[in-house]
């Protein structure tokens, strides 16, 4: 009888053991689960559907697509910065001439190496710009709130300090990693930087 007891305790103990090592084991899995969600979703920023979402380049000849195409002037967005007080984003411009491409790009920064390198999250397209416009970028202000994400397509007057006139302008968006249309462009003014300069 007390073998018998003695048994049915073991086994009874045993039993409660698996039990409470697969209920660890789940809520471990649960919790791994739930930070990699989390995780994967604070970097998960970007346009997928963009052909050149991802790629990582330090000079533009690196990537096929851009073989033709010249680095013309590129900005950082200068209001957000990592942990070290490194920029996060910035926007470039390259053209062939012809054809414009922005990029708006992550930057990566690798252990001691000065020089970082770029993911493209996103990339716009303007095309046929007549003689008096010209693209801006990082030096707009919407209702003079300076805001660094706008990326303006504007008709250039060098008289004035500020640019008004904005044929078609978009945000280079660093919640979402996308460049995303302004429908209403109104109280959009963009700095002219050879303002007063001879």
């Amino acid at each position: 009888m007390v073998k018998y007891t003695t048994t049915k305790m073991y086994d009874n103990t045993f039993t409660n053991y698996r039990v409470i090592r697969y209920f660890m084991k789940t809520r471990i899995n649960i919790w791994t689960g739930l930070l990699l969600a989390f995780l994967t979703s604070c970097n998960d920023i970007g346009n997928r559907q963009n052909p050149l979402y991802g790629t990582i380049y330090r000079h533009e000849k690196e990537v096929p697509q851009f073989k033709n195409y010249k680095n013309i002037s590129g900005s950082v967005i200068d209001n957000t910065k990592d942990k070290e007080g490194n920029y996060k984003f910035g926007i470039s411009l390259l053209t062939d001439s012809i054809r414009n491409i922005l990029t708006f790009e992550h930057f990566i920064i690798e252990p001691n190496n000065p020089q970082p390198k770029y993911q493209i999250l996103d990339t716009i397209n303007i095309d046929n710009i007549k003689e008096n416009e010209y693209i801006t970028y990082c030096h707009c202000r919407q209702d003079t709130i300076y805001d660094p994400q706008i990326i303006a397509l504007i008709i250039a007057d060098e008289d004035k300090e500020y640019y008004d006139k904005v044929v078609r302008a978009w945000r280079a968006d660093t919640k979402t990693g996308k460049i995303i249309l302004i429908k209403n462009t109104k109280g959009i003014t963009c700095l002219n930087e050879g303002y007063g300069v001879d």
